[in-house]
């Protein structure tokens, strides 16, 4: 197996850079929170983002948007909508376009939205986010509840959900961000550090980077890649190549249609069954090893 062949073709499926803001809200072309490219990454949408067509996307949501007033009682608002830095709404929100929460900003109920959300710096709500397009949570900004969305939702250092998070497209976590709940979405990437207490769903690949855990089962729909001293408490079941970092633990089995690499000191607490397995004397399987070639 050519390792890395492999994990260059995760990276440039499930590494987009998180970015900012939103290019080309307002335009014809579908809008996106996240970028493919190279661009680099900036710090909150707010002011010190990557410029260009992010400040352009705030710029135009603000002056478009409804910005709330009324702290109390439930809102439902046909625009976009802006909730001002350190105002907090107890009720719910719903906007027929995208939602903005500026820093330190807090909702205390569910979010609907028309289009898509962005959590500025401490941002929070306290209940479900539902969106019909992406949803970034910027660094230290919270969810108490679950997210879902037709998007891609992605969550910068520090920032955590404390519920299920189901896209129709990528999820992205950034270091140090939490999921503590179940994550559904095509192609799933764990930044280092960052954490998911339950179980992964992906119909693409799954990238788990250094020092990140996962503390269910992955099922990937194509390749797994797991990274040094990576942590996954249950299965790992996949279609495509299953490379597995230095130091790297699975509790449960690892089961692919593709071959299967264990690096030194990587421990496996169940059976590897895959096309061809290839292990580090170093590394250790305490079930059987099955090479389906």
């Amino acid at each position: 197996m050519d390792r890395s062949t492999t994990r260059r073709r995760l990276l440039q499926v499930s590494a987009g850079t998180l970015l900012a803001g939103v290019a080309g809200c307002l335009g014809d072309e579908r809008p996106r929170l996240f970028s493919d490219g190279d661009e680099s990454d900036g710090d909150s949408g707010g002011g010190d983002g990557d410029g260009g067509g992010n400040d352009q996307w705030l710029a135009d949501t603000r002056a478009d948007a409804t910005t709330l007033e009324d702290e109390s009682g439930d809102a439902r608002i046909d625009d976009h909508v802006v909730v001002p830095a350190g105002f907090e709404l107890d009720g719910n929100l719903a906007a027929a376009g995208s939602v903005v929460l500026e820093d330190d900003a807090e909702i205390d109920g569910n979010l609907e939205a028309g289009e898509h959300v962005l959590l500025e710096r401490d941002a929070a709500v306290d209940g479900n986010v539902d969106a019909d397009g992406d949803v970034l949570l910027e660094r230290d900004a919270e969810v108490d509840g679950d997210i879902a969305t037709s998007g891609q939702v992605g969550l910068r250092s520090g920032a955590a959900v404390d519920g299920d998070v189901e896209s129709a497209d990528r999820v992205l976590l950034e270091e140090a961000a939490e999921i503590d709940g179940d994550v559904a979405g095509t192609h799933v990437r764990l930044g280092p550090d960052s954490a998911v207490s339950g179980d992964i769903d992906a119909s693409g690949d799954v990238l788990v980077e250094a020092d990140a855990t996962v503390d269910g089962d992955i099922d990937a729909g194509q390749a797994v890649g797991i990274e040094a001293d990576a942590a996954v408490g249950g299965d790992v079941e996949a279609s495509g190549d299953v490379p597995v970092g230095r130091g790297a633990t699975v509790d449960g089995d690892v089961s692919t249609d593709g071959p299967i690499e264990l690096e030194a000191d990587v421990e496996v607490g169940g059976d590897v069954t895959g096309e061809r397995v290839i292990a580090d004397s170093s590394a250790s399987v305490d079930g059987d090893v099955t090479e389906t070639e």
